[in-house]
């Protein structure tokens, strides 16, 4: 089943204007560039750069341009309960004040999803939905203290670096934790272990690199830090159900 409808990056013109709709899911909708407003179960809400608007489900709202805008849109589907409540107390709809840093990662996770296909394997459903619920968790923990966000920063860590001989015990040095209790953490806040997160960065970017360059795949399996071609065909394989070969052939049918 998929998490989201979308992702969209829209630009907007100064006539721009939707009419009163519902939504199946969550809608969140981060302004870019200039400003936009927002009708809200008859409220308005005006939402500039580097803010962000999230819309219950099945509540009623439309847009309409203030000026020329540039709007990341995402339609979530499906969002764990104890995260949904948070974000949105009482089911209303919530204005955030974006962070540099958090606007910066808002625009990465776009990056990720677009990298994603539209059609995506269960394991890609499982790596958006760790790219989301991070973020979301970055957006409502108290940085310093909170060893949700310590995890966010940790899959950050492995996005950042899966290209290099990275291993579980390199992560664990690098934010002085013990591996025990980065595995512990890290499976508490994403519901897999870290080496599982990171072999599914790895073997996803392996099969947008097999469908959009002419990479061979000795080329691929080295860049995503497998040390051999024979491994990696056989853990991609195991994946998929297709040797990255055959991967590549379909993909160019």
């Amino acid at each position: 089943m998929k998490l989201l409808s979308g992702p969209q990056i829209l630009d907007i013109s100064l006539d721009w204007l939707t009419a009163a709709h519902v939504h199946p899911g969550i809608e969140v909708v981060g302004v870019l560039q200039g400003q936009v407003e927002a009708v809200v179960s008859e409220l308005n809400w005006r939402v500039s750069k580097g803010e962000m608007l999230a819309i219950p489900s099945h509540v009623l709202h439309g847009w309409c341009s203030i000026g020329e805008a540039k709007l990341a849109v995402l339609h979530i589907l499906r969002f764990p309960q104890a995260l949904t409540d948070r974000l949105l107390p009482g089911c209303k709809p919530r204005l955030i004040n974006l962070t540099e840093l958090q606007f910066i990662e808002y625009e990465a996770l776009f990056a990720r999803f677009t990298a994603l296909s539209d059609e995506a394997t269960p394991q890609q459903v499982r790596l958006q939905r760790a790219y989301l619920e991070a973020f979301i968790l970055s957006l409502l923990e108290e940085r310093q203290d909170s060893a949700w966000v310590e995890m966010y920063e940790v899959a950050l860590y492995m996005q950042d670096h899966m290209q290099q001989a990275l291993t579980i015990a390199d992560v664990a040095r690098h934010f002085s934790l013990s591996e025990v209790t980065l595995r512990r953490r890290f499976r508490e806040a994403f519901g897999m272990s870290p080496k599982h997160y990171l072999l599914e960065l790895r073997l996803n970017q392996a099969q947008h690199l097999l469908t959009t360059t002419d990479l061979t795949m000795q080329e691929i399996a080295l860049q995503m830090g497998f040390f051999d071609l024979a491994h990696f065909s056989s853990t991609f394989r195991k994946h998929y159900g297709l040797s990255p070969s055959a991967w590549r052939g379909r993909s160019q049918e």
